[in-house]
């Protein structure tokens, strides 16, 4: 994974076939003024992983975006990492479509539907 946003949003992701799953430390500055999880990182977070999940099935000249993302904010993010599952609910040639669940302190606080398209790499 040489992305550039990992350089500043270090995740540690574990890719498999069935799910992925990723863990993210929290820092200081990713808090709102509430002090619980920012809804934009663990967006990030979830968007991240669905994408490394679905990229996988495909060959180094495609990509995988972003076509519709659904989210669910269950509970409040109060811990100092999340835990995140994704898998496949459909692989199809030109709609993926996967779910992800994001856990703090085994609390599920979010949960993802998405929508992913392969698309030619542009470089």
């Amino acid at each position: 994974m040489d992305a550039k946003i990992y350089e500043i949003f270090p995740l540690d992701i574990q890719l498999d076939k069935d799910q992925s799953t990723a863990t993210l430390e929290i820092k200081e500055h990713m808090m709102n003024q509430y002090g619980i999880v920012h809804g934009g990182v663990i967006t990030l977070f979830a968007d991240t992983l669905m994408g490394e999940h679905a990229k996988q099935f495909y060959d180094d000249h495609t990509a995988v975006v972003t076509g519709q993302m659904n989210t669910y904010f269950i509970n409040p993010a109060q811990s100092s990492s999340l835990y995140a599952e994704a898998h496949f609910i459909k692989k199809g040639r030109s709609n993926i479509v996967i779910e992800c669940s994001v856990f703090a302190d085994e609390k599920k606080v979010t949960h993802f539907n998405a929508i992913f398209h392969p698309v030619s790499k542009l470089n």
